[in-house]
């Protein structure tokens, strides 16, 4: 025997609660604080280790080291700084790294775009923008001895 619902509108508002939740979640999520991200292992595999034990280096370290990885880390628009930098540690950490060297910090640039309306004879031009923060770094194991 198949039953219903006493009350189907009740359910479809729920549902369509859920979605417009969902969706306004997904959206913030895209403003404020994506950040693509990868790595490339090379050398010798470590295990993972503690992102907040990496460190984040501008210069190389007084240390002797191996480079173990490629690290990079593209944030959005609204992301911070900070959110970009943790990220990149957390990819280093992941190669099981001591330490991260930044080697490459600058703004995202989209390229520009123009039209051209033959009819009227009117055009628009819009130059290239920063669409967040690029870093790049080399994931760095110390040396032991």
């Amino acid at each position: 025997m198949e039953t219903t619902p006493d009350h189907p509108r009740l359910l479809h508002r729920l549902s369509l609660a859920q979605v417009r939740i969902a969706l306004i979640i997904i959206c913030f999520s895209l403003l404020f604080g994506c950040v693509q991200s990868g790595s490339v292992p090379m050398g010798n595999r470590y295990a993972a280790v503690n992102p907040q034990s990496v460190q984040i280096l501008f210069q190389p370290p007084p240390w002797r080291y191996e480079q173990i990885g490629i690290v990079t880390c593209l944030g959005a628009q609204a992301a911070s700084d900070a959110s970009v930098y943790r990220e990149l540690q957390r990819q280093a950490a992941g190669l099981g790294a001591d330490a991260v060297l930044v080697i490459s910090s600058q703004p995202a640039i989209q390229g520009g775009f123009a039209t051209y309306d033959a009819w009227t004879g009117y055009g628009f031009a819009a130059g290239p923008s920063v669409i967040g923060l690029k870093l790049s770094g080399i994931a760095l194991k110390r040396i032991k001895g």
